[in-house]
Order: C-alpha cells, then structure tokens, then sequence
C-alpha cells in the first residue's frame, strides 16, 4: 500500500514538472499554445463544504491548449461534533469533541474535448494534504490500583490527524458567457497514509490503566499500526493506517 502511494506521489510530481517544462519551451505546436482571448485562470468555490462547516477554494491556471494545474486548500471552521455525544466504545463515552484544519490539494488536468482548457471533459492526477487537530472530554471506566474497578473517570485531551496520498479524479468544468465557471468534479479515487494521535495529561497515579491502553492495542493488526501508552502523567494512543480516499463534488467560479 505505501508503495502504491509512493509511486502515485511520484507520478503527480513529474506531471507538474513536464507541465511547466511544455510551458516553457521555445516554439511548440499550435497544440500546445493557449489563445490569447481565452480565460487562462479560475477561482472556485465548492459548494458541497459549506455544508460541513469548510470553505474550500480552488485557483485553476491553464497551462496549454489541453493541460492545467490547479491547487485546492480547504479550511475547516472549527466546530463540536454532535455525533461524538452518542458515540461508546466499551469502557468509554466521548462527551464533546471540537475539530478544526485545513487540507491542500495539488492537481494537473489533462483536457480531452475538442475545446481549449480550461473548458470540458478532464482528467486530474492529484495530491492531498490533510491535517486536523481536536480538543476532546471523555467518560472512561478505569481500575484503580486500590483494586476498585469500573470507576467512572473523566479525561480531557487533544488529538491530531494527519494524512498524505494521491489519486485521480474525472470531472468537467463549463464556461458560460466566457466568465462563470461549474466544474463538476464527478469521482476521483485515492489512497493515503493516515496518522492520528490521542494525548491525555492529568494525574494518573492513582489509576491501574493497563485495560485501557489493551484497549488501544486491540486494534494492531496487518493494516493497522496501533500502540497506546500510559504512565502518571500522560495517555497516548496512535494509530497509524492506508485507506481508501474517495473525491466529488461541484464548484461555483469565475474565470479571467
């Protein structure tokens, strides 16, 4: 899986490489030259993350005839997360969690309609960054080292998610009146290698945590890299894991 990934960010690399050198070449076919009278740049809005609570942006630059880049950065308004409210795994509940981030996303389009770029059918190696971070209060049952158990704790922390990978995606975009750009995004498919951490600082001395951090370990398996951590003063799990990424949408801009 890391290889796939590795190859994938390889291959997006070199496109973006051999895009500008198309560029800059001396002389060149008529294939390779944009019309002076046509839109070579669009700022986007998509539309779709403004019912997550992101605003996600895009600026597209038409290259050639038949080839763009474009650059997406999303921003995640930090927001609470109901759904955590009615979330419980075993020995633990989470009360409340609050999330916030951004992700960037470089792409090369490849145009392959009779129109020029920035306009019809594309398709779109791309990149994504993400990175999140979480502030978190939990209800966990915990055995105390006096021989207790199942003593209800509570524990407040802050976790991060940081993911990296590529893939490709299929859309079309339209031009209408020259200046109002819809560029539908119809499916883009990609891995990426995913890594989050959960940090709890308190005063643990009093707490037999050897559950909750065999709790955490249960996870390790072929495609999961698991690993928790405990001591007086801090609990750390991190899980480290591939996927699957999937990408649509539509977007709203204006072309200049």
């Amino acid at each position: 899986m890391r290889n796939k990934i590795t190859y994938t960010l390889i291959l997006t690399g070199l496109l973006f490489i051999s895009s500008y050198s198309l560029v800059n070449a001396e002389g060149g076919s008529s294939l390779l030259r944009k019309k002076n009278d046509d839109p070579k740049n669009v700022v986007k809005l998509q539309l779709g993350s403004l019912f997550f609570g992101a605003l996600h942006f895009q600026y597209e630059r038409a290259l050639t005839s038949k080839i763009s880049v474009a650059l997406g950065a999303s921003y995640l308004i930090p927001r609470s997360l109901p759904i955590a409210k009615y979330y419980e795994f075993d020995s633990t509940r989470i009360n409340e969690s609050n999330l916030s981030g951004f992700s960037l996303t470089p792409e090369v389009r490849f145009y392959l309609g009779k129109k020029d770029a920035p306009r019809g059918f594309y398709i779109a190696p791309y990149m994504r960054y993400n990175n999140y971070s979480m502030d978190f209060d939990v209800d966990s049952r915990v055995n105390l080292k006096t021989g207790q158990k199942n003593v209800e704790k509570n524990f407040v922390g802050e976790g991060k998610y940081t993911s990296i990978g590529g893939g490709v995606m299929i859309g079309a975009q339209w031009l209408i009146i020259n200046k109002i750009s819809i560029d539908w995004w119809i499916l883009g498919l990609g891995f990426n290698s995913t890594k989050m951490e959960l940090v709890s600082r308190g005063d643990f001395s009093k707490l037999d945590l050897s559950n909750s951090v065999n709790e955490i370990n249960s996870f390790d398996s072929p495609l999961i890299n698991a690993k928790g951590y405990a001591d007086d003063k801090e609990i750390r799990a991190e899980l480290t894991l591939p996927g699957l990424a999937f990408r649509g949408g539509l977007t709203i801009g204006y072309a200049f």
